[in-house]
Parts: structure tokens; sequence; C-alpha cells
């Protein structure tokens, strides 16, 4: 068992040639969505962008904390660039 796993680790790069192969027209036609579900799956992603945004101000932006600190001194959530978490941070502020 332990020898079938460290080959299974020590495989080569993954090249997904029939992925490559595929003809963009084919792609495109796969992800051709009606209209009417257009709307919903664009109303579910909002959805989901907010609860995403309501998470990170909640676990990682304290009102309190000088904009100064927020920037430089703590980490950057998961996910954002600290150039993006800094505009949050500014956004935030002028919110408040």
């Amino acid at each position: 068992m332990l020898t079938s796993q460290r080959q299974q680790n020590r495989r080569g790069r993954t090249v997904m040639r029939d992925v490559h192969a595929l003809d963009p027209d084919d792609v495109i036609a796969r992800f051709d969505i009606p209209d009417r579900c257009r709307d919903v799956i664009m109303q579910m992603m909002g959805a989901a962008w907010r609860q995403w945004r309501t998470e990170i101000k909640a676990k990682s932006y304290d009102p309190n904390t000088p904009l100064d600190e927020l920037v430089s001194i703590r980490s950057v959530p998961q996910k954002l660039t600290p150039e993006v978490w800094e505009t949050l941070c500014h956004y935030w502020k002028l919110m408040r």
C-alpha cells in the first residue's frame, strides 16, 4: 500500500490533451444557458457574492481600528489582493 502511494505521488504533471483539443464552439455550446435560467443563476450568484462580502467584513474588519492598522498590520483576507482589501476598508470607513 505504501509503495503504491509513493508511485502515485511521483506522477508527472497533468496534461489535459482531450480538453485542449475541444473545438471552442463545442465549449460555448455546452455553456449556452436559456435566458429564464440565466436570470435565476445571476440572482443566486448575487446572493452568494453578498454573503461572501458579509463574511469577509464580519471576520476581518473592525470599525474601531484605525484605517492605517487595518490596511498595513492586519493580514489580508484570503482570496483578496492587498489593493482590494485597502479599497474595501476605505469604503467601509466612509459608510460609517
